[in-house]
Protein backbone atom coordinates (compact mmCIF):
# COMPACT_ATOMS: atom_id res chain seq x y z
CA UNK A 1 0.00 0.00 0.00
CA UNK A 2 1.49 3.19 -0.69
CA UNK A 3 2.18 6.01 1.68
CA UNK A 4 0.30 9.06 2.47
CA UNK A 5 3.09 11.25 1.21
CA UNK A 6 3.05 9.16 -2.33
CA UNK A 7 -0.76 9.63 -2.56
CA UNK A 8 -0.87 13.79 -1.76
CA UNK A 9 2.40 13.85 -4.13
CA UNK A 10 0.30 11.90 -7.03
CA UNK A 11 -1.55 15.48 -7.60
CA UNK A 12 1.60 17.11 -8.72
CA UNK A 13 2.51 14.68 -11.39
CA UNK A 14 -1.92 14.27 -12.64
CA UNK A 15 -3.84 16.66 -14.02
CA UNK A 16 -7.23 16.25 -12.06
CA UNK A 17 -10.39 17.37 -13.36
CA UNK A 18 -12.79 18.68 -10.83
CA UNK A 19 -16.33 17.12 -10.24
CA UNK A 20 -18.91 18.03 -7.71
CA UNK A 21 -19.80 15.48 -5.14
CA UNK A 22 -21.67 17.03 -2.53
CA UNK A 23 -22.04 14.96 1.01
CA UNK A 24 -25.79 15.36 0.62
CA UNK A 25 -26.89 14.74 -3.22
CA UNK A 26 -29.52 16.82 -3.24
CA UNK A 27 -27.90 19.71 -1.77
CA UNK A 28 -25.80 21.43 -3.84
CA UNK A 29 -25.71 24.80 -3.36
CA UNK A 30 -26.87 27.16 0.14
CA UNK A 31 -30.36 28.90 0.51
CA UNK A 32 -29.88 32.83 0.48
CA UNK A 33 -31.07 32.93 3.69
CA UNK A 34 -28.22 30.01 4.65
CA UNK A 35 -25.75 32.40 6.30
CA UNK A 36 -24.38 30.47 9.31
CA UNK A 37 -23.52 27.13 10.49
CA UNK A 38 -26.72 26.63 12.03
CA UNK A 39 -29.05 27.94 9.19
CA UNK A 40 -26.73 24.85 7.03
CA UNK A 41 -28.20 22.38 9.88
CA UNK A 42 -31.49 23.45 9.56
CA UNK A 43 -30.98 23.18 5.53
CA UNK A 44 -29.86 19.60 6.21
CA UNK A 45 -31.11 18.31 9.42
CA UNK A 46 -33.62 16.28 7.49
CA UNK A 47 -31.78 15.01 4.78
CA UNK A 48 -29.19 11.85 4.54
CA UNK A 49 -25.43 11.59 3.97
CA UNK A 50 -25.01 9.88 0.30
CA UNK A 51 -23.42 6.83 -0.49
CA UNK A 52 -20.69 6.99 -1.63
CA UNK A 53 -20.64 6.17 -5.37
CA UNK A 54 -17.70 5.95 -8.02
CA UNK A 55 -16.98 8.33 -10.34
CA UNK A 56 -17.71 8.20 -14.48
CA UNK A 57 -14.94 7.94 -16.63
CA UNK A 58 -15.58 11.77 -17.57
CA UNK A 59 -17.23 15.24 -16.35
CA UNK A 60 -16.51 19.11 -17.53
CA UNK A 61 -14.81 20.83 -14.93
CA UNK A 62 -16.74 23.34 -12.33
CA UNK A 63 -14.88 25.88 -10.72
CA UNK A 64 -13.78 25.41 -6.91
CA UNK A 65 -15.80 22.30 -6.79
CA UNK A 66 -14.57 19.78 -3.57
CA UNK A 67 -12.34 17.32 -5.79
CA UNK A 68 -14.29 15.30 -3.53
CA UNK A 69 -13.75 12.83 -6.37
CA UNK A 70 -11.31 13.23 -9.35
CA UNK A 71 -10.46 12.07 -13.24
CA UNK A 72 -7.41 12.27 -14.36
CA UNK A 73 -7.01 12.56 -18.26
CA UNK A 74 -4.06 12.57 -20.86
CA UNK A 75 -1.55 12.33 -17.73
CA UNK A 76 -0.29 9.10 -18.53
CA UNK A 77 -0.95 8.10 -14.51
CA UNK A 78 -4.68 6.69 -15.03
CA UNK A 79 -3.47 4.01 -13.50
CA UNK A 80 -1.78 5.00 -10.99
CA UNK A 81 -5.09 7.18 -9.62
CA UNK A 82 -6.81 4.03 -9.32
CA UNK A 83 -4.28 2.88 -7.25
CA UNK A 84 -3.83 5.38 -5.43
CA UNK A 85 -7.70 5.71 -4.26
CA UNK A 86 -8.22 1.93 -3.61
CA UNK A 87 -5.03 3.29 -1.05
CA UNK A 88 -6.83 5.92 0.08
CA UNK A 89 -9.99 3.58 0.95
CA UNK A 90 -7.73 1.26 2.41
CA UNK A 91 -6.37 4.23 4.91
CA UNK A 92 -9.61 4.53 5.60
CA UNK A 93 -10.39 1.49 7.03
CA UNK A 94 -7.13 1.02 8.87
CA UNK A 95 -8.40 4.34 11.35
CA UNK A 96 -11.58 2.91 11.69
CA UNK A 97 -10.39 -0.35 12.56
CA UNK A 98 -8.15 1.87 15.42
CA UNK A 99 -8.39 5.25 15.11
CA UNK A 100 -6.27 5.64 18.37
CA UNK A 101 -3.38 3.05 16.98
CA UNK A 102 -3.32 4.60 13.52
CA UNK A 103 -2.77 8.03 14.84
CA UNK A 104 0.18 6.88 16.94
CA UNK A 105 1.84 5.46 14.16
CA UNK A 106 0.85 8.37 11.38
CA UNK A 107 1.95 11.38 13.83
CA UNK A 108 5.49 11.39 14.92
CA UNK A 109 6.28 12.64 18.79
CA UNK A 110 9.96 14.40 17.39
CA UNK A 111 10.21 16.63 14.29
CA UNK A 112 13.21 19.04 13.59
CA UNK A 113 12.59 22.68 13.73
CA UNK A 114 14.76 23.69 11.00
CA UNK A 115 12.52 21.38 9.09
CA UNK A 116 9.44 22.20 10.43
CA UNK A 117 8.50 24.23 13.72
CA UNK A 118 4.72 23.41 13.36
CA UNK A 119 5.88 19.23 13.48
CA UNK A 120 7.78 20.52 16.05
CA UNK A 121 5.61 21.86 17.79
CA UNK A 122 3.09 19.10 16.96
CA UNK A 123 5.32 16.62 18.10
CA UNK A 124 5.36 18.36 21.75
CA UNK A 125 2.01 18.00 22.60
CA UNK A 126 2.28 14.38 21.27
CA UNK A 127 5.20 13.61 23.47
CA UNK A 128 3.95 15.82 26.84
CA UNK A 129 0.49 13.54 26.75
CA UNK A 130 0.63 11.31 23.75
CA UNK A 131 -2.63 10.80 21.21
CA UNK A 132 -4.70 12.15 23.95
CA UNK A 133 -3.14 15.77 23.94
CA UNK A 134 -4.51 16.26 20.96
CA UNK A 135 -7.61 18.02 19.50
CA UNK A 136 -10.62 15.79 19.14
CA UNK A 137 -10.79 14.97 15.80
CA UNK A 138 -7.40 16.27 14.86
CA UNK A 139 -5.37 13.07 13.79
CA UNK A 140 -8.32 12.50 11.47
CA UNK A 141 -7.73 15.68 9.87
CA UNK A 142 -4.70 15.82 9.57
CA UNK A 143 -4.62 12.52 7.56
CA UNK A 144 -7.23 12.63 5.31
CA UNK A 145 -7.61 16.67 4.51
CA UNK A 146 -4.89 16.31 2.08
CA UNK A 147 -6.28 13.54 0.30
CA UNK A 148 -10.00 14.76 0.61
CA UNK A 149 -8.46 18.16 -0.94
CA UNK A 150 -6.80 16.30 -3.75
CA UNK A 151 -9.63 13.92 -4.78
CA UNK A 152 -7.69 10.85 -3.28
CA UNK A 153 -11.20 10.02 -1.28
CA UNK A 154 -14.57 11.69 -1.34
CA UNK A 155 -16.19 13.12 1.34
CA UNK A 156 -18.66 10.51 1.29
CA UNK A 157 -16.11 7.61 2.10
CA UNK A 158 -14.74 9.47 4.74
CA UNK A 159 -18.06 10.27 6.49
CA UNK A 160 -19.33 6.86 6.16
CA UNK A 161 -16.23 5.76 7.74
CA UNK A 162 -16.27 7.94 10.51
CA UNK A 163 -20.06 7.66 11.59
CA UNK A 164 -18.61 4.42 12.99
CA UNK A 165 -16.27 5.38 15.28
CA UNK A 166 -15.45 9.42 15.81
CA UNK A 167 -18.23 11.78 16.00
CA UNK A 168 -15.43 14.83 15.86
CA UNK A 169 -14.16 13.53 12.61
CA UNK A 170 -17.88 13.41 11.66
CA UNK A 171 -18.69 16.85 12.80
CA UNK A 172 -15.07 17.80 11.08
CA UNK A 173 -15.99 16.83 7.65
CA UNK A 174 -19.58 17.98 8.03
CA UNK A 175 -18.01 21.48 8.49
CA UNK A 176 -15.99 21.07 5.06
CA UNK A 177 -18.83 20.27 3.60
CA UNK A 178 -20.61 23.97 4.83
CA UNK A 179 -16.84 25.39 3.96
CA UNK A 180 -16.98 24.35 0.56
CA UNK A 181 -20.75 25.46 -0.57
CA UNK A 182 -19.86 28.83 1.31
CA UNK A 183 -16.80 29.03 -0.72
CA UNK A 184 -19.12 28.28 -3.79
CA UNK A 185 -20.87 31.19 -3.39
CA UNK A 186 -18.83 33.68 -2.55
CA UNK A 187 -16.69 32.82 -5.49
CA UNK A 188 -19.69 34.08 -6.99
CA UNK A 189 -19.29 37.57 -5.82
CA UNK A 190 -15.45 37.94 -6.25
CA UNK A 191 -13.60 36.37 -3.60
CA UNK A 192 -10.78 33.50 -4.38
CA UNK A 193 -9.83 30.38 -2.61
CA UNK A 194 -6.72 28.36 -2.15
CA UNK A 195 -6.65 25.17 -1.12
CA UNK A 196 -3.81 24.54 1.74
CA UNK A 197 -2.90 21.10 3.43
CA UNK A 198 -6.34 20.06 2.12
CA UNK A 199 -9.07 22.96 4.29
CA UNK A 200 -10.32 25.95 1.94
CA UNK A 201 -8.57 29.25 2.58
CA UNK A 202 -10.81 32.43 1.42
CA UNK A 203 -8.89 35.50 -0.36
CA UNK A 204 -9.19 38.41 -2.19
CA UNK A 205 -6.72 40.28 -4.56
CA UNK A 206 -7.19 44.04 -5.86
CA UNK A 207 -4.79 46.49 -8.46
CA UNK A 208 -1.84 45.75 -9.99
CA UNK A 209 1.93 46.44 -9.20
CA UNK A 210 4.22 45.08 -6.87
CA UNK A 211 2.87 43.04 -4.59
CA UNK A 212 1.41 43.21 -0.94
CA UNK A 213 -0.09 40.69 1.42
CA UNK A 214 -1.78 41.64 4.17
CA UNK A 215 -2.60 39.75 7.50
CA UNK A 216 -5.23 40.20 9.53
CA UNK A 217 -5.52 40.36 13.50
CA UNK A 218 -7.32 38.07 16.18
CA UNK A 219 -11.13 37.47 15.27
CA UNK A 220 -10.54 39.36 12.24
CA UNK A 221 -10.92 39.04 8.30
CA UNK A 222 -9.71 39.94 5.07
CA UNK A 223 -12.55 42.09 4.31
CA UNK A 224 -11.09 43.96 7.21
CA UNK A 225 -8.70 45.46 5.15
CA UNK A 226 -10.43 46.49 2.17
CA UNK A 227 -9.98 50.49 2.87
CA UNK A 228 -6.38 49.82 2.93
CA UNK A 229 -6.60 47.66 -0.27
CA UNK A 230 -8.25 50.44 -1.96
CA UNK A 231 -6.25 53.46 -0.88
CA UNK A 232 -2.86 51.49 -1.39
CA UNK A 233 -2.96 52.40 -5.43
CA UNK A 234 -0.07 51.13 -7.93
CA UNK A 235 0.07 47.74 -5.65
CA UNK A 236 -1.46 44.76 -6.46
CA UNK A 237 -2.77 43.86 -2.85
CA UNK A 238 -3.46 40.74 -1.53
CA UNK A 239 -5.38 39.69 2.06
CA UNK A 240 -5.61 36.17 2.93
CA UNK A 241 -8.46 34.57 6.23
CA UNK A 242 -6.04 32.78 7.66
CA UNK A 243 -7.33 29.45 8.58
CA UNK A 244 -9.86 29.42 11.35
CA UNK A 245 -10.97 33.02 10.63
CA UNK A 246 -13.34 34.34 8.38
CA UNK A 247 -14.34 32.01 6.02
CA UNK A 248 -11.87 29.96 5.60
CA UNK A 249 -11.91 26.68 7.58
CA UNK A 250 -12.01 26.38 11.43
CA UNK A 251 -10.38 22.48 11.22
CA UNK A 252 -10.29 20.62 14.80
CA UNK A 253 -6.08 21.59 15.08
CA UNK A 254 -3.84 22.24 17.64
CA UNK A 255 -3.51 25.79 16.01
CA UNK A 256 -0.23 27.87 17.32
CA UNK A 257 2.00 30.58 15.58
CA UNK A 258 3.96 28.15 13.52
CA UNK A 259 1.14 26.72 11.93
CA UNK A 260 -0.05 30.27 10.96
CA UNK A 261 3.05 31.44 9.84
CA UNK A 262 3.13 28.26 7.48
CA UNK A 263 -0.09 29.59 5.83
CA UNK A 264 1.34 33.02 5.03
CA UNK A 265 4.21 31.81 3.78
CA UNK A 266 2.97 28.40 1.23
CA UNK A 267 0.66 31.86 0.59
CA UNK A 268 3.47 33.98 -1.20
CA UNK A 269 4.84 30.59 -2.45
CA UNK A 270 1.45 29.71 -4.19
CA UNK A 271 -0.48 32.41 -4.72
CA UNK A 272 1.72 35.42 -5.30
CA UNK A 273 4.50 33.56 -6.32
CA UNK A 274 6.95 36.73 -5.93
CA UNK A 275 8.60 38.69 -3.35
CA UNK A 276 5.82 40.97 -1.69
CA UNK A 277 5.48 43.36 1.68
CA UNK A 278 4.18 41.95 4.00
CA UNK A 279 1.91 43.64 7.03
CA UNK A 280 0.20 42.45 9.73
CA UNK A 281 -1.91 43.94 12.22
CA UNK A 282 -2.02 42.69 16.18
CA UNK A 283 -1.27 39.34 15.95
CA UNK A 284 -1.15 38.79 12.71
CA UNK A 285 1.70 41.50 12.68
CA UNK A 286 3.46 38.84 14.64
CA UNK A 287 2.50 35.90 12.18
CA UNK A 288 3.88 38.23 9.39
CA UNK A 289 7.68 38.77 11.20
CA UNK A 290 7.48 35.18 11.72
CA UNK A 291 6.90 34.58 8.13
CA UNK A 292 9.61 37.24 6.70
CA UNK A 293 11.74 35.44 9.28
CA UNK A 294 11.36 32.25 7.86
CA UNK A 295 11.59 33.51 4.29
CA UNK A 296 13.41 36.65 4.03
CA UNK A 297 13.96 36.59 0.32
CA UNK A 298 10.52 36.63 -0.29
CA UNK A 299 9.69 39.45 1.83
CA UNK A 300 10.72 43.13 -0.09
CA UNK A 301 9.41 44.63 3.35
CA UNK A 302 7.83 44.37 6.73
CA UNK A 303 4.95 46.55 7.80
CA UNK A 304 4.05 46.14 11.67
CA UNK A 305 0.75 47.67 12.86
CA UNK A 306 -0.10 47.39 16.62
CA UNK A 307 1.81 43.88 16.60
CA UNK A 308 1.66 41.33 18.87
CA UNK A 309 4.44 39.59 20.01
CA UNK A 310 7.30 39.58 23.04
CA UNK A 311 9.66 42.32 23.04
CA UNK A 312 12.80 42.32 24.71
CA UNK A 313 14.54 45.00 26.31
CA UNK A 314 18.17 45.07 23.98
CA UNK A 315 20.48 44.17 26.57
CA UNK A 316 18.40 41.30 27.28
CA UNK A 317 18.26 40.26 23.57
CA UNK A 318 21.92 40.96 22.93
CA UNK A 319 22.66 38.64 26.02
CA UNK A 320 20.35 35.60 24.84
CA UNK A 321 22.57 35.83 21.46
CA UNK A 322 25.66 35.62 22.76
CA UNK A 323 24.90 33.10 24.95
CA UNK A 324 23.10 31.08 21.99
CA UNK A 325 19.40 30.67 24.64
CA UNK A 326 17.12 32.16 21.85
CA UNK A 327 14.03 30.64 21.51
CA UNK A 328 14.92 29.18 18.13
CA UNK A 329 18.13 27.74 19.23
CA UNK A 330 16.19 26.31 22.80
CA UNK A 331 14.33 24.77 20.30
CA UNK A 332 17.07 23.03 18.42
CA UNK A 333 18.86 21.54 21.54
CA UNK A 334 15.82 20.26 23.28
CA UNK A 335 15.68 22.50 25.89
CA UNK A 336 11.72 23.03 24.88
CA UNK A 337 10.11 19.89 26.89
CA UNK A 338 7.30 18.17 26.05
CA UNK A 339 4.01 19.91 27.29
CA UNK A 340 0.94 18.67 28.40
CA UNK A 341 -1.96 20.85 27.16
CA UNK A 342 -5.49 21.43 29.56
CA UNK A 343 -8.14 19.62 28.72
CA UNK A 344 -9.80 20.38 25.74
CA UNK A 345 -12.98 19.70 27.21
CA UNK A 346 -12.18 22.82 29.31
CA UNK A 347 -11.03 24.85 26.75
CA UNK A 348 -14.38 24.90 24.84
CA UNK A 349 -15.79 25.57 28.05
CA UNK A 350 -14.08 28.66 28.92
CA UNK A 351 -14.36 29.49 24.84
CA UNK A 352 -18.21 28.93 25.21
CA UNK A 353 -18.74 31.44 28.26
CA UNK A 354 -16.59 33.94 26.42
CA UNK A 355 -18.61 33.82 23.47
CA UNK A 356 -21.63 34.36 25.01
CA UNK A 357 -20.47 37.25 26.99
CA UNK A 358 -18.09 38.93 24.28
CA UNK A 359 -21.69 38.51 21.46
CA UNK A 360 -23.49 40.80 23.67
CA UNK A 361 -20.35 43.53 23.68
CA UNK A 362 -19.10 43.05 20.06
CA UNK A 363 -20.29 46.53 19.27
CA UNK A 364 -19.29 48.54 22.13
CA UNK A 365 -15.81 46.81 22.48
CA UNK A 366 -15.17 47.91 18.23
CA UNK A 367 -16.08 50.76 19.00
CA UNK A 368 -13.66 51.40 22.36
CA UNK A 369 -11.05 49.98 19.99
CA UNK A 370 -11.36 52.25 16.84
CA UNK A 371 -11.28 55.94 19.28
CA UNK A 372 -10.83 58.01 15.69
CA UNK A 373 -14.04 56.96 13.59
CA UNK A 374 -16.03 54.67 15.42
CA UNK A 375 -18.46 55.05 12.70
CA UNK A 376 -16.05 52.64 10.80
CA UNK A 377 -17.34 49.93 13.50
CA UNK A 378 -20.36 49.21 10.84
CA UNK A 379 -23.05 46.67 11.47
CA UNK A 380 -21.55 44.34 8.87
CA UNK A 381 -18.36 44.37 10.85
CA UNK A 382 -19.97 43.34 13.75
CA UNK A 383 -22.01 40.36 11.64
CA UNK A 384 -19.04 39.10 10.39
CA UNK A 385 -16.85 38.73 13.63
CA UNK A 386 -20.66 36.86 15.14
CA UNK A 387 -21.11 34.69 11.91
CA UNK A 388 -17.18 33.21 12.10
CA UNK A 389 -17.66 32.61 15.67
CA UNK A 390 -20.46 30.57 15.13
CA UNK A 391 -18.31 28.04 12.45
CA UNK A 392 -17.68 24.01 14.26
CA UNK A 393 -14.22 24.38 16.00
CA UNK A 394 -14.06 28.03 16.45
CA UNK A 395 -13.93 27.37 20.26
CA UNK A 396 -10.90 25.12 19.25
CA UNK A 397 -9.27 28.39 17.31
CA UNK A 398 -10.11 30.89 20.68
CA UNK A 399 -8.50 28.97 22.99
CA UNK A 400 -5.59 27.61 20.94
CA UNK A 401 -3.40 29.79 22.81
CA UNK A 402 -2.64 27.59 26.29
CA UNK A 403 -1.39 25.49 23.48
CA UNK A 404 1.55 27.91 21.80
CA UNK A 405 4.53 26.85 22.66
CA UNK A 406 7.39 29.21 23.86
CA UNK A 407 7.20 32.78 21.26
CA UNK A 408 10.20 34.08 19.68
CA UNK A 409 10.76 37.54 20.31
CA UNK A 410 9.94 40.32 17.83
CA UNK A 411 13.71 41.31 18.10
CA UNK A 412 14.39 37.59 17.30
CA UNK A 413 12.40 37.94 14.16
CA UNK A 414 13.30 40.81 13.18
CA UNK A 415 16.77 40.49 12.91
CA UNK A 416 16.32 37.14 11.64
CA UNK A 417 14.28 39.22 8.75
CA UNK A 418 16.98 41.35 8.12
CA UNK A 419 15.37 43.70 5.67
CA UNK A 420 13.27 47.00 6.20
CA UNK A 421 10.55 47.18 8.54
CA UNK A 422 7.83 50.20 9.33
CA UNK A 423 6.13 50.38 12.35
CA UNK A 424 2.69 52.00 11.62
CA UNK A 425 1.42 52.52 15.52
CA UNK A 426 -2.18 53.54 16.86
CA UNK A 427 -0.90 55.74 20.01
CA UNK A 428 -4.95 55.31 21.29
CA UNK A 429 -4.40 51.71 21.33
CA UNK A 430 -6.30 50.65 24.70
CA UNK A 431 -4.61 46.79 24.26
CA UNK A 432 -1.07 46.08 24.86
CA UNK A 433 -0.67 47.81 27.98
CA UNK A 434 -2.78 50.59 27.00
CA UNK A 435 -1.89 54.34 25.32
CA UNK A 436 0.50 54.17 27.82
CA UNK A 437 2.40 51.43 26.92
CA UNK A 438 2.61 52.66 23.14
CA UNK A 439 5.24 54.99 23.20
CA UNK A 440 7.48 52.37 25.07
CA UNK A 441 6.52 49.36 22.52
CA UNK A 442 7.47 51.79 19.43
CA UNK A 443 10.98 52.58 20.89
CA UNK A 444 11.76 49.16 21.26
CA UNK A 445 10.84 48.23 17.81
CA UNK A 446 12.78 51.34 17.00
CA UNK A 447 15.55 49.87 18.46
CA UNK A 448 15.21 46.70 16.54
CA UNK A 449 15.93 48.82 13.52
CA UNK A 450 12.49 49.66 12.29
CA UNK A 451 11.30 52.80 11.42
CA UNK A 452 7.88 54.35 12.65
CA UNK A 453 5.29 56.23 12.04
CA UNK A 454 2.88 57.36 15.44
CA UNK A 455 -0.72 57.84 14.75
CA UNK A 456 -2.14 60.27 17.07
CA UNK A 457 -5.82 59.00 18.52
CA UNK A 458 -6.17 55.81 16.46
CA UNK A 459 -6.93 52.45 17.66
CA UNK A 460 -5.59 48.91 17.74
CA UNK A 461 -7.00 48.66 13.85
CA UNK A 462 -5.16 51.49 12.15
CA UNK A 463 -5.82 49.61 8.57
CA UNK A 464 -9.52 49.93 9.22
CA UNK A 465 -9.87 52.77 11.27
CA UNK A 466 -7.55 55.09 9.37
CA UNK A 467 -6.66 53.54 5.94
CA UNK A 468 -5.93 56.85 4.10
CA UNK A 469 -3.52 57.55 6.82
CA UNK A 470 -1.75 53.79 6.89
CA UNK A 471 -1.77 53.97 3.20
CA UNK A 472 0.28 57.55 2.84
CA UNK A 473 3.03 56.09 5.80
CA UNK A 474 3.38 52.85 3.38
CA UNK A 475 3.54 54.44 0.46
CA UNK A 476 5.86 57.54 1.99
CA UNK A 477 7.74 54.94 3.34
CA UNK A 478 8.40 52.30 -0.13
CA UNK A 479 9.70 55.67 -2.29
CA UNK A 480 11.69 56.47 0.47
CA UNK A 481 13.53 53.64 0.84
CA UNK A 482 13.07 52.04 -3.19
CA UNK A 483 11.32 49.24 -1.34
CA UNK A 484 8.42 49.42 -4.00
CA UNK A 485 9.66 47.18 -6.69
CA UNK A 486 10.76 43.41 -5.41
Amino acid sequence: MHSEEELIALSKVAEVVQWSAPLRSPISSLKDTCHTFNDYQEQTMDIPITNPTSAPPELPPEPLEARDLAVVQDSGHENDVDQHKQDGQQLLDAWASNPREFAANSLPDTADPSESKEAWALGRIIKGRGISGLIPGEAFVRTFAPLLGDGMISLRQAAKAAAQTDTSALTALEAKEWHRLLALRDVKQGFQYWRWRGHLIRYTQTGSGPAVLCVHGFAASAEQYTGLMEALSGQKVFALDLLGYGHSEKPPLSYNQYLWEDVVVDFIKEIIQAPCLIIGNSIGGYFAASAACSVPHLCRGLVLMNSAGPLLPTDEWEEQKNQLDTIFDRMKNGSVQGYDPPPQWLIDGFSSVLFSVLFAVIEPSLRVLYPSSPERVTPKLVRNIERDALDPFATVVVGAFPRFPPARSLNELIEGFGGRVLVVNGMADRLGGGPSNQPIRVDGLKACGADAVPLKNVGHCPHDEAPDLVAAAIQEWCVDLKTSVP
